[in-house]
């Protein structure tokens, strides 16, 4: 049915034209920046609205909303709730949960949402992502949409130096909302192994020689196994970028990042026994601060000879001469390199995340960047013949492990690793 016949004698586009007669008096003042120049969608279109949400119209829904959205008007806080929950994670149709994604996104890049008016919980969030019956898809719909609110509403809070004022303040808070933050380390790891995980045989179908999931959620919908990999890839990074601000929100990244990487090492250490699975998890991190103290932990708890050195280049060759990391259980009697190869790695994920946590001041906070000096990086000094111990070190554990020399791909990591720690020496004062 056409939506101009739903409504006798209330054509859309008159109803647009009333929409534009844009009246300052009714110009509402929020408790912060605006500026008072957008006002709720008029009472008339309100009122279409509503109707087609009272009977269950979810097409008039979506279009009249799209229709009378405007730079200068805006959806009431019911509508955009009705269009997330209702809409986005309760229609049983694909078409429709991009639809009312997309008008969310909309809404969201004309009217950025603010802790006042932001329409979704911690509670709807944790919901949809505990219980297990929206696909990969709509989760991922789901939490950008959410990243898209924090996100915005925080850099603006940047600017305005009001960052206690903020979305992800009230929600990610290391310091106030750390549960938050343990819920966010919990999907994630969930995310990570599900990115890389068979389907279950209960949930699997085979059409044409090719694997399905069936979700519960959409009736009859068979989702390909290789787009729900591609969606958990998606969420992996979504939850990264959560964590990310996390990090962020509050007055010292160094106590949240010592906080934060000290749960995911608990959880790594515990639950997660598979090599593919860390390295997906370390590698796919935004905060390089963070990454900086996990990759810290994760080595030193690897390495029989414990030290006190606080995190610089010397304490990366102590790990690149003592560090010996447990075998995968998958492996088998020819893949024992895999360790040394994965001890390559994380080495090198040290080296530059370091890097990147001096150059970038990420120790202090986000307002004070601006005002930081010069790195602070006395006292950490290498020298050739170290980094040559150190790597020669290696070279005879792994030759003593394997019962014969390095293979090429080893040879190549550990020769890059040497140059870049060369490089560091000669560059000295201007390290990094």
């Amino acid at each position: 049915m056409p939506l101009q016949d739903l409504f006798p004698g209330k054509g859309i586009g008159k109803v647009q034209e009333e929409e534009r007669e844009y009246d300052p008096d009714l110009s509402q003042s929020d408790d912060d920046e605006d500026d008072g120049t957008a006002q709720p969608i008029c009472h008339r279109s309100l009122r279409l609205v509503h109707t087609t949400m009272e009977e269950n119209y979810p097409e008039g829904t979506l279009q009249f909303v799209l229709d009378f959205l405007h730079p200068c008007f805006y959806p009431t806080g019911d509508i955009v709730s009705h269009v997330l929950r209702k809409l986005l994670l309760e229609s049983q149709s694909s078409i429709r949960v991009t639809e009312a994604y997309n008008l969310l996104m909309k809404i969201q890049q004309l009217h950025p949402a603010k802790q006042s008016t932001v329409q979704w919980d911690w509670e709807l969030l944790s919901s949809a992502m505990d219980e297990k019956k929206h696909p990969p898809a709509v989760l991922s719909m789901l939490l950008h949409y959410v990243l898209q609110t924090l996100e915005d509403d925080f850099h603006r809070r940047v600017t305005l130096q009001e960052l206690h004022r903020s979305i992800v303040k009230a929600t990610l808070s290391c310091d106030r909302k750390f549960a938050n933050v343990r819920d966010v380390v919990n999907w994630l790891t969930t995310a990570v192994m599900n990115s890389t995980a068979e389907p279950e045989e209960k949930s699997k179908q085979k059409l044409g020689g090719t694997e399905f999931h069936v979700w519960p959620a959409l009736q009859n919908v068979y989702v390909p196994f290789s787009s729900c990999l591609v969606f958990s890839c998606r969420i992996v990074f979504l939850l990264q970028k959560m964590l990310a601000l996390a990090i962020e929100v509050d007055r010292s990244p160094t106590c949240s990042s010592s906080k934060l990487s000290r749960e995911m090492f608990h959880t790594l250490v515990n639950t997660v026994p598979h090599r593919h699975h860390r390295l997906q998890l370390l590698k796919t991190m935004e905060s390089k601060l963070l990454q900086c103290k996990l990759l810290e932990l994760l080595l030193d708890h690897a390495c029989p000879q414990k030290t006190t050195m606080p995190m610089s280049l010397s304490l990366l060759l102590h790990f690149l001469q003592n560090t010996e990391l447990p075998l995968d259980p998958t492996d088998g009697n020819g893949d024992r390199w895999l360790r040394w190869n994965e001890l390559l790695e994380m080495l090198f994920m040290l080296f530059v995340s370091y890097g990147e946590v001096l150059a970038g001041h990420l120790r202090y906070s986000i307002t004070e960047r601006a005002r930081s000096g010069t790195a602070p990086i006395k006292n950490d000094r290498i020298t050739q013949a170290a980094v040559q111990e150190a790597a020669d070190a290696f070279c005879n554990r792994v030759a003593r492990d394997l019962g014969e020399p390095l293979n090429s791909q080893l040879e190549q990591r550990i020769h890059l690793l040497q140059s870049l720690l060369q490089g560091a020496v000669t560059k000295e004062d201007e390290f990094f």
